[in-house]
């Protein structure tokens, strides 16, 4: 389950989630409800790029029941490779990250901040 906080910042509502922790497997993630949240940054750390071969993927639904299950939903963008900054700038239901290919020696981990910016 992801771990998340609600603030704000500059007036406006934010949410801040771990989506994956100290991974060092594929894994599925959880789904994490972001409704009304227009703008979201997702941070991709432990991906050693000398090891290669490891894949990181953002999901997204708009499910209206429940959120879908382990691997349903829709990739958000590109697959991710690298460590660093994925935006999504899409108002969006469900989202989740997923380590959808592994290679060893890595440990990989996704934080998510988003704010609504209307």
């Amino acid at each position: 389950m992801a771990v998340i906080t609600h603030g704000s910042s500059f007036g406006k509502p934010t949410v801040r989630a771990v989506l994956l922790s100290g991974e060092v497997a594929t894994a599925t993630g959880s789904w994490t409800n972001v409704e009304g949240f227009t703008i979201l940054v997702f941070e991709t750390r432990g991906i050693d790029g000398a090891s290669g071969g490891t894949t990181v993927q953002i999901r997204g639904s708009n499910a209206t029941g429940a959120a879908p299950g382990a691997t349903g939903g829709v990739q958000l963008g590109s697959d991710i490779t690298a460590c660093g900054m994925t935006t999504l700038a899409t108002p969006i239901r469900y989202v989740k990250a997923m380590v959808t290919v592994y290679a060893s020696g890595n440990t990989v981990g996704v934080r998510m901040f988003g704010r609504d910016n209307v």
